[in-house]
């Protein structure tokens, strides 16, 4: 009976544990905002590429629909061919941009790892 009345007690704690961080003052929670810094790095990349990819199936409808429909074979081939060079460009964008956010949030994300860890902000940019 003791080990169901600790796994039950130890269970308890952890979801009282869990609702209570939410309930935690943002400066209190840092782990919490470290974990959102780093997702939100690389949304802007994201955002770009799903624009790319949203311009290239026009560029490919628009050419599809004047090569199909239209027959307007050399517009319709050159939005095709814009659409796949704008293809090959997707990784790079992606790179690119989130490259730029995560130099952008790399300090606050240094220093609040810092403070995680315990670690004087002196003593840590030396090493950066």
């Amino acid at each position: 009976m003791d080990r169901k009345d600790d796994a039950y007690k130890a269970q308890l704690e952890f979801e009282v544990n869990q609702i209570r961080s939410k309930y935690l003052p943002q400066d209190q929670n840092k782990l919490e905002q470290l974990k959102k810094l780093d997702k939100k790095v690389t949304v802007p990349g994201k955002k770009a590429a799903a624009i790319m990819i949203l311009s290239i199936l026009v560029l490919f409808a628009a050419g599809g629909t004047l090569i199909y429909f239209f027959k307007h074979i050399l517009p319709g081939t050159i939005c095709c061919v814009l659409g796949l060079s704008c293809a090959f460009l997707i990784k790079p964008v992606f790179n690119f941009v989130t490259e730029k956010e995560r130099t952008r949030l790399a300090p606050q994300i240094m220093r609040l790892s810092d403070e995680i860890l315990g670690h004087s902000a002196q003593s840590t940019s030396n090493k950066y």
